[in-house]
């Protein structure tokens, strides 16, 4: 407010498409990445703009029935439908000649999805990656 607009400050319309990971991250949400493989990674069918679910598998300490500690595997679910921003260096913006062009290599996943949280949220799922 108050302020005046200048072309520094502006947008064109080439660049308003998708085209860095500040301009996908939605307003008050964090760019996470996390590394997954082929399973959790649906073989490659995440794509930018989906919605998924994240589970946790982490360890939690138990008694074993000699009476010892030991850590003991459980599967958390942990948030639902977290917009999916980009698969590897995929943002999802699409140009016109990559649309009718063939996937080089198709069957192929990337091993990092960055994902949309909360503050509070990023801070969850940072200690979950690094615990579980």
């Amino acid at each position: 407010k108050g302020e005046q607009v200048t072309l520094t400050k502006m947008v064109s319309a080439k660049q308003a498409t998708v085209s860095s990971l500040a301009m996908a991250t939605p307003i008050g949400k964090r760019a996470i990445s996390i590394s997954v493989d082929n399973i959790s990674s649906l073989m490659g069918m995440i794509k930018p703009g989906d919605y998924v679910d994240i589970i946790g598998f982490i360890p939690v300490p138990a008694q074993t029935p000699e009476g010892k500690q030991a850590a003991q595997m459980a599967v958390v679910p942990l948030f639902q439908k977290i917009l999916v921003l980009a698969v590897g260096r995929n943002l999802g913006a699409v140009s016109e000649e990559s649309r009718y062009r063939k996937e080089e290599d198709s069957g192929a996943s990337s091993p990092l999805i960055t994902l949309a949280f909360t503050p509070h949220e990023a801070n969850l799922i940072t200690f979950v990656t690094e615990q579980g």
